[in-house]
């Protein structure tokens, strides 16, 4: 049975409409979150052979079907963030009621609410339609939501539509290095300004400054990444970077200290502090941190302070390292406590 979404020529719903130039990006977007079995319902009532001549038309028809399904999904939103089952008292308030809970907190939790892509896409939709100034804190952990879901959430960074948030927890959600990627990239063409596309107009700032993205699916290639961008522009206002309880290990912890060493007096200011605890970072591992740091303070005195400060905030505890000579080695060259260090 053919999907309802696309059309005899192969062409989607979405494309068809998109490619009419009448409708708005927040409104495709909403009918791409449509779930198939609403879909099955509205075309026929739309009219899809006529669809590409008369969007104003479909939009019209569809507006029961949309404004329905975006107030029974906010109202799930809404129990799923309020820790209870039971539904408001006017289903078809839901939209108010979900505008009214954001705008009153500075933090929102949806963890553990197995959250799926399309909740998510109906998440942020809401987001663009009554923007939350005051929500500072947003975590989405424990979700499963997988790197789908994350290029949602880096398109709304990277477009705006979570401009205010300072804080996104996404700990346990099985994002691979392609998803922290796009997460990094979005923050960092957020922050760059015009100078960083080339002097074209800047998307949407973000103000994003912690990243959480412990216990995901992390490998070597989430540290090549975040090197690459480093080496193009500062990451917008991140400060910190959580990768703590992923599978990162020597090759990819080594890989950015060699390409920070490589331009250390621009790199070293952006790199924002790191948490790689609990990782697959060893004795060699370390060895080329060392190493790095005493090339870098010979190359570079006036950046030794920088480079003790940096150093200082970052976080190894919890990895399989033992060398104690090597540790004493790092102490003196940082003027911090191992103790604290691992």
């Amino acid at each position: 049975m053919r999907d309802p979404a696309v059309a005899a020529d192969g062409h989607s719903t979405v494309q068809m409409l998109g490619s009419c130039g009448e409708a708005t990006v927040d409104e495709t977007a909403c009918l791409a979150s449509l779930p198939a079995e609403l879909l099955g319902a509205v075309l026929p009532a739309a009219g899809l052979v006529s669809l590409a001549s008369s969007c104003s038309a479909m939009r019209d028809s569809m507006a029961p079907f949309v404004n329905g399904w975006l107030e029974r999904g906010l109202d799930a939103l809404f129990r799923k963030a309020c820790g209870h089952e039971t539904a408001g008292a006017n289903l078809y308030g839901a939209r108010e009621r979900w505008s009214a809970f954001v705008a009153a907190r500075r933090s929102l939790a949806l963890a553990k609410c197995s959250l799926r892509l399309e909740e998510i896409r109906l998440l942020l939709h809401a987001h663009r339609l009554a923007p939350a100034a005051g929500l500072r804190h947003l975590s989405l952990r424990n979700n499963g939501l997988g790197d789908d879901a994350t290029a949602q959430l880096a398109r709304a960074i990277g477009s705006g539509a979570l401009r205010w948030t300072e804080t996104l927890f996404l700990c346990g959600n099985h994002i691979t290095d392609l998803g922290l990627r796009s997460l990094v990239e979005a923050v960092q063409e957020g922050g760059g300004g015009a100078a960083a596309h080339g002097g074209a107009a800047a998307p949407a700032p973000t103000a994003l400054c912690k990243l959480h993205c412990d216990n995901n699916r992390l490998g070597d290639g989430a540290l090549f990444h975040l090197g690459a961008c480093l080496s193009r522009a500062p990451i917008g206002r991140l400060r910190l970077l959580s990768l703590r309880t992923n599978g990162i290990g020597d090759v990819g912890f080594g890989g950015l200290v060699h390409r920070l060493l490589g331009a250390l007096p621009v790199l070293l200011p952006r790199l924002p502090e790191l948490r790689l605890g609990a990782n697959r970072i060893s004795d060699a591992g370390l060895e080329s941190l060392v190493e790095a740091l005493q090339e870098g303070v010979r190359a570079h005195p006036a950046l030794k302070r920088t480079l003790q400060n940096k150093i200082g905030a970052l976080d190894l505890s919890e990895n399989p390292m033992g060398d104690g000579a090597l540790m004493a080695r790092f102490e003196s060259l940082t003027m911090r406590n191992i103790g604290r260090f691992l």
